[in-house]
This record gives structure tokens, C-alpha cells and sequence, in this order.
């Protein structure tokens, strides 16, 4: 008998004790999507299943839909978009019926983001869309770490694995660790080490061929000895492209209620400039410093997972679009959060806020799609970041 293959994996230093809380999550992920991919090996068990009650269930939510001209089998959602193999008792039906290897990929995965490229980089880690994962990443007290660690070819049966068929960028390696580098600088404000982590990533997006490599070095070594400025916009510009997001984001008319409600709320503190600025002062004045970390923590977490272009694509301007799309929709969950109610407010709801506001943007390419196309090209994107970052 052979040694098992193994594999050398990056992820953060806290992967591992992540632990899902299962029928005491106050979010399920088993409620509040659109539907749940079947992955065909999951289908083809479920048929092969004996239990005919199982199988009635099975036939009613099962429902076939077409996804890059091919026929996918999915789990549609019933009332209040909840998966009818979800129990009353906060339980999956499937796996207290049959087993945990019996989940579909989908389901077995989450929160987990694994990426397996074909030049044999892989990437896990979680995602803060997950209550659990949100306070694991947001509410530590260190600065969040990546290890590499040898782990065994198996592990990745039965999970979504992304990346498989695309060979990561070249310098994409340099590039996450230097944006990761920015943001640990507590230096600079938090606003600051994101103006500085844009300006990079723009000038990123313009350097291509086999000196691409040595330009980018080039540039940061000119960063580092101070030759480069960051202008901020006006709060003026800032606060309207933020809205912009805000408002593309509130059209949806089946969000969830309480994701809805927030939206309201932010839209409604952000209506006018001057209390604005005001309550914004308020806010660096008695919840910026409680914040350090947590912030910190979010974007290191955001690089490590999104910042990853690969050389079919191209796409580290786009994906660093996106990523400040959705940063900036959940900073003004937080700081919105914190001014309507500052007595009650503590670091946890803001890992709250956060959840809610990356669990419904982020996994939402439509509305990020949305945003994209109102922005146009990549010279758009690029100013349209800086607008957000403000």
C-alpha cells in the first residue's frame, strides 16, 4: 500500500478551530439563498437512497436549471427561502438521515473557501458571511497570521475546490504579501493603508509581460522611500459614490428584512454631509480605537482569500473592485450601527454587521455585476475605488 499524496496548503493560522455551531447559529446558511447547487456525484447517492420518504423530499426540491449552457441540478428554497431539508430542530434532514459525506459540495464546504490551482498552489480559509467564522476572524486579539502546512490529497474529497482548471498569476504571490504589508503599517490611519494598497493595485493592473515581475519590485521600492502620494476625494464624492452602492443594493425588492432595514438606516444617516461628518466624528472619537484589529483582521482576510488572479483572467483590478465594493457597503453597516446606538454597542455587533453585510453582497455576483457595469471600464473601477476609499 502507498503513502498517501500529500500537499503544502496556505491558510490562516486559526483554519483549523474553526467549528460550526450548527442548530445554535442565529444565521443559518441553511436559509437565505437562492439555491443550492447539487454537485453530481451528490445527486447520483441521492437516487441511490432506499428511503422513500428521503426520495419523496427529494423529488418535490430538486429542480433543474441551465448555468453556462449546461443543465445543473439545484435545491430550490421553499418558504422564506429555506431549505426544505432544513429541521425544526436547526438540522440538516439529509445528514441526520444518512451521513455528513452525503452533503452536496456546496454544503460540505461552507464556510470554507478552498482554492487548488493547477501549479499545485492551494489556498483555505473561511468566510466572515458565516456568524461562527465572523467572530473567529473579527473578535481575536491578535493580528491575523497564514502558515503553510503539508496536508493530505483527500482532504479536498467531497468539496468545492475552486481554481482547478486556471494557473494563478505570477506575481500574484508578491502582490498579496505586499497589499498584506500595508495593512499591518498601524502608521498610517486605516484609511490611509487602504489609499496606499489602491494606488498598488492600480499600478499593478498596468504592468504586464515577463518584466512585470521587476516593475513591480521597482515600485515598491519607490513606495517605501516616501516617492509616492495618496489624494484622498472630498467627503462630498466619497458619500454619494457610497450611496450609489447603497442605493444599487436596495433595489433588490426580495432582500431580507433585517439586511433591508440596515440598508434603510445607512441611507438615512448618510443623507446629508454635515451630520454625516459629524457623526463620523463621533465615531473615530469613541469606536475607531476599539476597532484596530478588527478591522485589520477583516482586510487581511479579504487579500488572502479574493486576491488571487489567475493568468486565464487578468482580473486584480476587478477583484480589488469588488473587495472594496463590499467593504465599504460593510464599514458603513458598522459605523451607522455604532452611532444609532452607542450604548449598546460592543465589538461583536459589529462582527455582526459584518457578517450580514458580506453574507449578502459578496455572494451576490448580480448585484455585484450591477455595480460593475454602472462603473464601465477598468479606468472606471479605478476611480470609482478611490471614490469608495474616499
Amino acid at each position: 500500500m502507498g503513502t498517501e499524496r500529500v500537499y503544502l496548503v496556505s491558510q490562516p493560522d486559526d483554519f483549523e478551530d474553526f467549528i460550526c455551531t450548527g442548530a445554535l447559529c442565529p444565521d443559518s446558511c441553511c436559509i437565505g439563498w437562492w439555491d443550492i447547487v447539487l454537485d453530481d456525484a451528490a445527486l447520483e447517492r441521492y437516487h441511490k437512497e432506499r428511503d422513500g420518504e428521503f426520495r419523496e423530499m427529494l423529488a418535490h426540491a430538486v429542480a433543474w436549471e441551465k448555468e453556462d449552457g449546461r443543465p445543473i441540478a439545484v435545491i430550490r428554497m421553499g418558504a422564506g427561502k429555506r431549505c426544505p431539508f432544513l429541521r425544526n430542530d436547526g438540522w440538516c434532514s439529509i445528514q441526520r438521515r444518512t451521513e455528513e459525506k452525503n452533503l452536496s459540495m456546496t454544503c460540505r464546504t461552507y464556510p470554507r473557501v478552498l482554492y487548488h490551482f493547477r501549479g499545485g498552489e492551494a489556498f483555505r480559509s473561511v468566510c466572515v458571511s458565516c456568524p461562527a467564522a465572523a467572530e473567529q476572524v473579527l473578535l481575536r486579539n491578535t493580528p491575523l497570521t497564514f502558515v503553510e502546512k503539508e496536508v493530505p490529497a483527500s482532504w479536498e474529497d467531497g468539496l468545492r475546490v475552486q481554481g482547478r482548471e486556471e494557473h494563478i498569476k505570477g506575481t500574484a504571490g508578491i502582490v498579496r504579501a505586499h497589499l498584506m504589508k500595508i495593512i499591518r503599517d498601524e502608521n498610517l490611519t486605516l484609511a490611509d493603508r487602504i489609499r496606499k494598497c489602491d494606488a498598488f493595485v492600480w499600478k499593478v493592473e498596468s504592468f504586464s509581460g515577463h518584466h512585470a515581475e521587476h516593475h513591480i519590485m521597482q515600485y515598491i521600492d519607490e513606495e517605501e522611500a516616501g516617492g509616492i502620494s495618496y489624494a484622498p476625494v472630498s467627503e462630498e464624492v466619497h458619500l454619494a459614490a457610497v450611496r450609489s452602492v447603497l442605493k444599487m443594493r436596495r433595489q433588490n425588492p426580495s432582500l431580507r428584512p433585517d439586511f433591508a432595514s440596515r440598508l434603510e438606516d445607512v441611507l438615512f444617516h448618510t443623507s446629508e454631509i454635515k451630520s454625516w461628518r459629524d457623526n463620523l466624528e463621533f465615531y473615530d472619537a469613541f469606536a475607531k480605537k476599539r476597532l484596530r484589529l478588527f478591522w485589520m483582521n477583516h482586510l487581511l482576510l479579504q487579500i488572502f482569500q479574493d486576491m488571487l488572479p489567475t493568468e486565464e483572467t487578468n482580473q486584480t483590478g476587478e477583484i480589488w473592485t469588488r473587495l472594496i465594493i463590499v467593504f465599504s457597503l460593510v464599514l458603513s453597516f458598522v459605523q451607522t450601527d455604532f452611532i444609532t446606538s452607542p450604548d449598546d454597542w460592543t465589538v461583536k455587533r459589529a462582527a455582526a454587521a459584518v457578517q450580514l453585510g458580506v453574507r449578502f453582497t459578496k455572494h451576490d455576483d448580480a448585484f455585484l455585476n450591477q455595480v460593475l457595469a454602472a462603473v464601465g471600464e477598468k479606468a472606471g473601477f479605478r476611480e470609482f475605488c478611490r471614490e469608495l476609499i474616499g
